[in-house]
C-alpha cells in the first residue's frame, strides 16, 4: 500500500472552517438518509448522514474509523479533512446506482488528482483502480500537480512519467507557478531538469568531438 507523506492535498488553499456552534449545519442533498447511522462531516462543514455497512464495504479506513467512533461515546460526527466535492464523488461510489454515479471525464485535474488522494487515503480500492485511468492522463495537462501527487503518494512510475513531461516545458519561465504546484518536489524538479540538460550538453559534445582513426 503506498505510504503518504504529511503534505496538504495539491497545495489547495485551506478549506473554510466547519460551520460556528449554533448554525445550522449543511446537509448534501445526496446523502441525507434518514435511517443513517454514522455522519461524516467535510473539512468545509457539509454533513452526509451515511451507512456504516456502505462504508464498512468500501472502505478499510472507514470501518476503522467507525470502530473508533462507536467505542467513543463523544464522538458524534467523523470530521474528515476532504472537501464536499471530494466526500460526494467517493460516497457516491458506496451506493447502488441504475447509472454510474460519477463521470470522471467531465472532472477538472484537479478534482480527480483529489479524490483518487482520497481514495488511496481510505484504502478505496474500487474508487482507486476506477479513477486511474483518468489520473495518468493528467501528465500532458498538469505534469507538476501529478508530480506532486505521485510523489506524495510513493507512485515511482507515475512520477517518472510526470517528471519526464515537465521536461517539455521551459521550467524556469514561470517559475513562481511551477513551484506552487510542484510545493515540496519543486527543488527535486530543478535538481532532475538540470542533470537533464547536463546530460544533453554532454552528448552533444561528445558528438562534436574529433573521431580518432
Amino acid at each position: 500500500m503506498p505510504q503518504m507523506e504529511d503534505e496538504s492535498i495539491l497545495g489547495a488553499p485551506p478549506q473554510p472552517a466547519p460551520p460556528l456552534a449554533g448554525a445550522s449545519p449543511t446537509i448534501h442533498a445526496s446523502f441525507n438518509h434518514t435511517d443513517s447511522d454514522v455522519t461524516l462531516a467535510s473539512a468545509d462543514g457539509t454533513r452526509f448522514h451515511v451507512h456504516l455497512a456502505n462504508l464498512a464495504a468500501f472502505s478499510l479506513k472507514f470501518r476503522e474509523m467507525i470502530d473508533i467512533g462507536q467505542k467513543d461515546p463523544n464522538v458524534e460526527i467523523i470530521q474528515l479533512s476532504e472537501s464536499t466535492e471530494t466526500l460526494a464523488i467517493l460516497l457516491a461510489m458506496c451506493y447502488p446506482a441504475e447509472d454510474p454515479p460519477v463521470d470522471f471525464s467531465t472532472l477538472e485535474p484537479a478534482v480527480v488528482l483529489g479524490c483518487y488522494e482520497a481514495a488511496v487515503k481510505y484504502q478505496m480500492w474500487v474508487a482507486g483502480l476506477a479513477l486511474r485511468s483518468f489520473v495518468e492522463p493528467i501528465v500532458s495537462v498538469d505534469p507538476f500537480q501529478l508530480a506532486r501527487l505521485a510523489h506524495k503518494l510513493c507512485e515511482s512510475v507515475l512520477l517518472n512519467k510526470a517528471a519526464q513531461a515537465t521536461l517539455e516545458v521551459d521550467i524556469l519561465a514561470n517559475a513562481a507557478l511551477y513551484s506552487a504546484k510542484s510545493g515540496p518536489l519543486w527543488s527535486h524538479l530543478l535538481e532532475y531538469h538540470y542533470r537533464h540538460k547536463r546530460e544533453v550538453v554532454d552528448a552533444l559534445f561528445a558528438e562534436r568531438e574529433p573521431q580518432v582513426a
